[in-house]
């Protein structure tokens, strides 16, 4: 009996695990670019199977090791899985168990991954100089593998692709069909675009210049004799007469003769105008400021013209002898007795040579002086009714300083010796 009994013991525990086979990866394209994809998991079942019967085994499918090894929490789904976003290599666990003996299993796993499609941008062109198109130069991306179409029907199928798509000569659009090393690939139209005229236009502020033109890419770009280059934006440019010069990839030239001016002066924002003041109180950053009572500059105005409310003036600025646009200047109205109640400032002594005292009603929260092309010279923080304010480091010269108080801002002219 006791030999029959070690002999039952031997067959009820003594089992071998199923011998099964890894699995391989699955793999598919994320034709949308989201990072999920659905996934037919039960792909794999006979390749893990290996040799083994499938009438004698079960097969489920997990997200975790620990579940395949208890057999809880099985994917219910696995014909119809969608992956796990935001990973890029996701392992599932397959469980193969012996239907006879459940405690006889084995565990494989794979891995489920989704490689992006091709990003291609919207409304590509290809130019041609003379009739011939290099549909090659599409696509900047030189790992990607690409073939062209005539119809969409064909890109679709894959079917009849461009021969020789180097020297094509056809018209109107093409389809191209882009594959990325993961073999993903993305369809997109390509519009021939055939004899485009090249033109340009030139918009400046100050001494930026920017070049808008149009004509068969690549565009260079130059001004006088400095070097062509591709961006159509050239900064620190002289004042004065400029030729500018734009080159299309098919060797057309276009010439412009441009002036480059200084940028019309601006007012400071927040200054306050009450009734008597004239033109020279006006806050306005800028070089040799000169005010106009139109806005072609031909009727010039004495900077003690006394400002009419509702009335518009033009001031512009000279540089290096080049004289700006005329900037619009106009106070709607005056302020009243309310505005002039209100937290005022005195700066003293004025002119200064060393240390200038800036005292107000209330207080003051900080001080900027700025000089007349509008640039920051030196800034302090109060907080008190009275600010002394270091100018040794300045250059002799005028300069504007804002005060900003606790409830009004204002704008003071000094003259530094």
């Amino acid at each position: 009996m006791k030999k029959i009994l070690l002999l039952l013991l031997v067959s009820t525990l003594g089992y071998a695990q199923p011998q099964t086979a890894t699995p391989d990866d699955l793999v598919t394209c994320d034709d949308n670019n989201d990072g999920v994809a659905t996934f037919d998991l039960t792909m794999n079942e006979m390749q893990v199977l290996g040799g083994l019967n499938p009438a004698e085994y079960s097969i489920t499918f997990y997200e975790t090791l620990e579940g395949a090894t208890t057999g809880e929490s099985p994917i219910e789904f696995p014909q119809n899985y969608t992956n796990l976003a935001n990973v890029d290599s996701q392992t599932i666990f397959i469980r193969v168990e012996e239907n006879n003996v459940p405690d006889n299993f084995s565990v494989e796993s794979f891995a489920i991954m989704v490689n992006p499609a091709p990003v291609l941008p919207d409304n590509i062109m290809v130019y041609s100089c003379g009739g011939v198109f290099d549909l090659t130069t599409a696509i900047e991306e030189t790992s990607y593998t690409l073939v062209f179409y005539a119809t969409l029907s064909d890109a679709l199928a894959q079917v009849n692709p461009i021969v020789q798509p180097e020297s094509y000569t056809g018209e109107g659009s093409i389809y191209i069909t882009v594959t990325s090393i993961d073999g993903c690939n993305a369809t997109t139209e390509i519009q021939l675009v055939s004899g485009m005229s090249l033109s340009a236009e030139i918009v400046s502020e100050g001494d930026t210049v920017t070049i808008l033109a149009t004509g068969v890419p690549a565009l260079t770009y130059q001004i006088d004799n400095l070097a062509p280059q591709p961006s159509n934006v050239f900064y620190n440019i002289s004042y004065g007469e400029h030729t500018i010069r734009v080159t299309d990839s098919c060797g057309n030239i276009y010439v412009i003769t441009y002036l480059v001016l200084p940028a019309a002066p601006a007012p400071e924002p927040d200054q306050t105008v009450v009734e008597g003041d004239t033109l020279a109180d006006v806050i306005i950053y800028g070089a040799d400021i000169q005010w106009y009572a139109d806005a072609e500059g031909t009727i010039p105005l004495s900077p003690e013209t006394v400002i009419v409310a509702g009335v518009t003036y033009y001031a512009t600025q000279t540089i290096d002898g080049y004289e700006s646009a005329a900037y619009p200047y106009a106070v709607s109205g005056f302020a009243g007795i309310d505005n002039l109640n209100k937290n005022t400032f005195t700066a003293y002594p004025n002119p200064v040579t060393d240390i200038l005292t800036i005292s107000a009603t209330t207080g003051i929260d900080t001080v900027e002086i700025y000089n007349l092309l509008g640039e920051l010279s030196l800034t302090q923080q109060v907080s008190e009714s009275t600010a002394r304010i270091n100018l040794q480091g300045l250059k002799n010269g005028i300069y504007l300083v804002k005060v900003t108080g606790y409830d009004n801002i204002q704008s003071l002219k000094i003259i530094k010796m």
